[in-house]
C-alpha cells in the first residue's frame, strides 16, 4: 500500500531507497460461483486506525489488527467461530475451502465448537490450481486499487507538482474496491 512501484518512468536510478515494508493483509470469502460473499478480513497495525475513524467498519470488513499484520491462528479462530454463530442463526452449513498457510491453523477446541462449517484443506503446491480466488479475483482488486492510486498521484502532480500519497489515501483506496468488490 505504500510500496513505491517496482517500475517507474524515472530517468535515473533511485539508489539507496529500501522498500516500505508496512502492509495490510486482506483476505476475500466467496462461494464457489461468487453470488455471495462475506465481508472481507482486513487485518492492519493499529488498533484505531485512523483511516477507518469516521467509518462503520462492520458494514464494509471484518477488521483485526497484530504488530505485523498477518493473519494468524488467533485471528482466524475468532472470525471462523463468528462466521459459525451468523450461520447458525441462518440455519446454514457450508464447506471452507483453505490452503496450508499456517494462519490457517486450528486448535481442536475451536474445531469442535465448529458445527455449521467443515474445513477442508487444500494439498500442499495445489493452491494456485484449484483455488477461486487465486485465478483472478485478487488480481481484479489490485488492479482496480493501482488504478485508483496512479489516478491519485496524477492529480497531485498537476495540482502540486509533487507526488505526495498518505498512507490514510491508498487505504482509502483499497476500501473503495472492496466496496466494488461485494456490489
Amino acid at each position: 500500500m505504500r510500496q513505491a512501484s517496482s517500475s517507474t518512468l524515472a530517468t535515473r536510478s533511485q539508489s539507496g531507497i529500501k522498500m516500505d515494508k508496512k502492509r495490510i493483509a486482506i483476505a476475500f470469502i466467496v462461494n464457489a460461483t461468487g453470488t455471495e460473499a462475506v465481508n472481507p478480513i482486513v487485518i492492519g497495525h493499529n488498533k484505531n486506525n485512523r483511516c477507518l475513524r469516521d467509518w462503520n467498519t462492520n458494514k464494509i470488513v471484518t477488521y483485526y489488527f497484530n504488530s505485523n499484520a498477518w493473519m494468524n491462528m488467533d485471528i482466524f479462530s475468532d472470525w471462523l467461530l463468528n462466521l459459525n454463530n451468523y450461520l447458525g442463526k441462518q440455519d446454514r452449513n457450508i464447506l471452507l475451502t483453505l490452503d496450508n498457510a499456517g494462519g490457517h491453523n486450528v486448535n481442536v477446541e475451536v474445531k469442535n465448537k465448529l458445527n455449521n462449517i467443515v474445513l477442508e484443506y487444500f494439498d500442499p503446491n495445489v493452491t494456485t490450481y484449484i483455488q477461486p480466488l487465486d485465478m483472478g479475483i485478487i488480481h481484479s482488486e489490485k488492479a482496480l486499487f493501482r488504478k485508483n492510486l496512479v489516478r491519485h498521484c496524477l492529480e497531485k502532480i498537476g495540482e502540486t507538482d509533487e507526488m505526495v500519497m498518505a498512507t490514510m489515501k491508498a487505504k482509502f483506496f483499497y476500501f473503495i474496491a472492496l466496496l466494488n468488490f461485494k456490489t
